[in-house]
């Protein structure tokens, strides 16, 4: 990234993707564009739970990790204007998004009278323990977004303080390559092509998200993909995303999917709901 940055600063490029949030006001100043690309084809970034350790398996451990996550301090210290923190598991221009920010406050006491009830018990160096087992969690992502690791690496600080440790290898494809298929790992950062719903990403046949085998949420899934009209499609949509979100805490949800591009002053260009530019349709303007 910062080659092909440079490339651009000196005019050898006229579009570079994956904008660091810290390049972006340098950009700004310099009369040059700041072009966030919008994700309306994708979820929103989040860690989608696995529950095959065994650590995450009461819903309860889940909800208190939501609650957990001070989005609004992730956008503020690791992102920019440029990002919309999630409130849902679908962003908000995506057909069928329903707002869930009420169940996604900052909330560290519930986290923690949470996890007191789920029976995780605060040990002596400040990490739940319970059966013999620390409350320690792992989570795992690609490398293609410039802010997945800061922004775990404070999510990390975030749960120190209920009581949860976080191993942060997102970013880390090596780890990657192996971690993504192994429940055992119980977080995988991600975000993935919805086109028309979640039943696609989620359901049993193709889940590479949460692997997740709850036999209710498939269920509503199969719903999902077998609706007949629009008004049934959106009713079904709208309680998966309750599910995923609220009830089950299968989704910890953090920002609205975005490729941030830096483009010359003299270049214009046009992206897709998948966030890819349009070369097609782009040009600049002469000088």
């Amino acid at each position: 990234m910062p080659i092909v940055l440079e490339r651009y600063r000196t005019g050898q490029v006229d579009l570079v993707r994956g904008l660091q949030p810290v390049d972006e006001q340098a950009l700004k100043s310099s009369g040059d564009n700041v072009l966030p690309a919008q994700g309306v084809d994708l979820t929103t970034n989040m860690a989608a739970v696995r529950i095959g350790s065994g650590k995450l398996t009461d819903a309860k451990v889940r909800q208190a990790l939501q609650a957990g996550i001070d989005r609004q301090s992730i956008k503020d210290t690791v992102l920019s204007e440029s990002y919309v923190v999630a409130d849902s598991v679908l962003n908000h221009a995506a057909p069928g998004f329903i707002d869930l920010s009420a169940d996604l406050a900052y909330e560290p006491e519930k986290s923690k009278s949470l996890l007191d009830e789920a029976g995780w018990v605060v040990g002596a160096d400040g990490v739940r323990e319970k059966d013999g087992k620390k409350l320690e969690v792992t989570v795992t992502s690609s490398n293609n977004s410039v802010v997945i690791k800061p922004a775990f690496e404070l999510i990390e600080q975030q749960w120190r303080e209920i009581g949860v440790k976080l191993i942060n290898r997102a970013s880390d494809n090596t780890f990657l390559a192996t971690a993504m298929i192994d429940p055992n790992i119980e977080f995988f950062g991600t975000r993935q092509f919805a086109y028309g719903g979640l039943g696609p990403v989620f359901g049993p046949e193709n889940n590479t998200q949460t692997l997740n085998a709850d036999t209710e949420l498939n269920a509503l899934f199969a719903k999902e993909r077998a609706a007949t009209s629009e008004a049934e499609h959106n009713e079904l949509i709208a309680e998966e995303q309750r599910q995923l979100v609220s009830e089950k805490a299968l989704a910890l949800v953090l920002w609205d999917e975005v490729q941030v591009y830096g483009g010359n002053s003299d270049a214009h260009v046009e992206f897709t709901s998948g966030t890819a530019p349009i070369f097609q349709g782009a040009w600049k303007t002469g000088k």
